[in-house]
């Protein structure tokens, strides 16, 4: 969701583009500089508020549930993580496309600084996340216990991560694929960050795309727009329609992998799809540059801005609105054109809409977007849903509007504090620092670091088990895997240190000293185990681990 963080670099990046010459007929008609358009910026926050809205209800009113039956206003209410990621897209498109339509082009120089714009604004947030999230994991799986490793390897996909490119292929790993490889009980916010890759990727394109849409103009720039809209289109209809020869193929090839991930991926996170919403974006930008100055909307401005501004709202009802609506599989691209003349119409026109989402308040939070975005979960999920089951009798609603406010405060804060001066660190020291130097060469050590401590992981789950007679062999060990199913076999590796070779074996199992795996979930502690090579396959099995601390006992018989 990089979309977010774009639009503060307005004046910067207009006033390296004005150093540049012009690359075409249509780079000279647009106006030298480039003066920032804070109606974005609100935009910018209508986007991530509705994915919060949408997430917030989700882990807080319905608490993870899905109603039975299932409301209009529920789908709605749900929509907003949807339609809010066709916003962020689609406005990445343009805010990309009209700070470096110059500079980019230009030659290697230009193409660094938009690599080290882009690294300054979203890396060091996304690495405080991630690198909260990545060692809570850690913890929760016993490595810094002393205590127990586990079989779940949290290191196999770790560079995928690190270098933002963990969607830009369907990468089966075990029972689960890259993108949602750390999507944990824990690691929620990790979760989402599918979206900081698929944005990765349109970057990588815009590399070689920038040249060309610099250039383009008149029924040119039309054909672009319509061909990306029905390339969108195209891809997702196709995927829809064949989503059971996909399962299928799944199914036969990769037997391990969850056969739903594969097309879930294809029509929602692949950004293979998913460019032609940032193209899109990147041609109302073009349009734009090639309008000159803003107009007060008149009559063909309004038709734009109000229009479009209908439309979406009587889109997103018409797909959403119904849970059996099959429009909702496309519904992204459905709503991806319209949107793109949402933010023309709003860039270019001076209206009462622009206006609105130019407010002050707006703008700040707009500022904050990307921050909302990242850390919205611990807020909503990690906090506000134990209030809401700590706290039985007070409505669902007051909690849920109350964290909502929390989240927007926290995140201007985070802005304010860690966001703006990071990026300004970065990119007052990339160069002195030699960064472009040693950061590949810290990406390549991380990753040989990751296939050393993966190839470790393989051997200790598939090590000799086998035990003499009347000696515990444990076959299997699960905490929790019935909140989370990533979370199987997760003790396996401590009850094979613990108990294997031993006639008995008993100890406590305390969640203080090795971290609950799912708080706020009733958990269930199961572990298979066989009395030597020929003994019959027991069971001990906690169905409910409601307290800190359990005895956990095997005994062969």
């Amino acid at each position: 969701m990089p979309a977010i963080a774009a639009l503060d670099e307005h004046g910067a990046a207009a006033t390296a583009a004005s150093t540049q010459q012009p690359v075409a007929q249509a780079a000279r008609a647009a106006p030298a500089l480039h003066p920032h358009i804070p109606s974005l910026d609100g935009f910018r926050f209508l986007a991530a508020f509705s994915v919060t809205v949408a997430h917030g209800y989700w882990y807080v009113v319905l608490m993870q549930q899905m109603p039975n039956p299932v409301t209009a206003f529920d789908n709605l209410m749900l929509s907003g993580a949807g339609v809010g990621m066709t916003l962020f897209f689609v406005l990445s498109g343009f805010v990309i496309h009209f700070n470096y339509h110059k500079t980019v082009p230009s030659g290697r120089s230009g193409k660094l600084d938009f690599f080290i714009a882009r690294f300054a604004r979203l890396y060091p947030l996304f690495l405080l996340v991630f690198g909260y999230d990545f060692l809570t994991l850690l913890w929760s799986q016993g490595y810094f216990s002393g205590y127990a490793f586990t079989t779940y390897d949290p290191f196999k996909p770790l560079p995928l991560y690190l270098t933002f490119t963990q969607t830009w292929w369907w990468w089966p790993i075990g029972s689960t694929t890259a993108y949602a490889y750390y999507s944990t009980w824990l690691t929620g916010a990790t979760g989402a960050m599918w979206s900081l890759s698929t944005e990765a990727f349109f970057y990588f394109a815009y590399l070689f795309l920038a040249g060309v849409l610099g250039r383009l103009f008149g029924w040119r720039l039309g054909a672009v727009a319509v061909a990306a809209a029905l390339y969108g289109l195209g891809y997702h209809i196709a995927g829809w329609l064949h989503t059971g020869a996909m399962t299928q193929w799944v199914a036969t090839h990769y037997p391990e992998a969850q056969p739903d991930d594969f097309t879930h991926w294809m029509l929602f996170q692949s950004p293979w799809g998913r460019i032609s919403e940032f193209l899109l974006g990147a041609v109302a930008a073009q349009a734009v540059l090639l309008g000159g100055d803003r107009p007060v909307s008149g009559r063909t401005g309004a038709w734009l801005t109000y229009g479009s501004f209908a439309g979406l709202v009587l889109l997103t009802v018409a797909i959403y609105g119904h849970s059996r609506s099959p429009l909702s599989v496309i519904g992204t691209q459905c709503c991806a054109s319209v949107v793109a003349v949402i933010i023309y119409a709003t860039a270019h026109y001076q209206s009462q809409l622009s206006r609105i989402f130019s407010l002050p308040l707006l703008v700040k939070l707009g500022n904050a977007s990307y921050s909302l975005y990242l850390l919205h979960y611990f807020i909503l999920h990690d906090y506000a849903q134990r209030l809401a089951v700590e706290h039985p009798r007070v409505s669902r609603w007051t909690i849920y509007f109350g964290m909502m406010t929390l989240a927007l405060v926290l995140s201007y804060v985070s802005y304010a504090l860690i966001e703006r001066p990071a990026l300004k660190w970065v990119r007052a020291n990339f160069r002195p620092l030699r960064m472009q130097i040693w950061l590949p060469a810290t990406f390549a050590v991380v990753t040989l670091f990751s296939v050393l401590i993966s190839v470790q992981m393989r051997a200790l789950a598939n090590a000799e088990t086998s035990q003499p007679a009347g000696r515990i062999a444990v076959s299997s060990a699960s905490f929790g895997e019935n909140c989370d199913a990533k979370l199987h076999d997760n003790v396996l590796g401590l009850m094979r240190r613990v108990c294997n070779g031993r006639a008995t074996c008993a100890f406590d199992y305390d969640i203080y000293k090795l971290r609950d795996p799912a708080d706020g979930c009733g958990k269930q502690f199961q572990v298979l185990y066989a009395c030597g090579p020929d003994g019959a396959q027991q069971e001990f099995l906690i169905p409910m681990f409601d307290r800190p601390r359990v005895r956990v006992t095997l005994a062969c018989k």
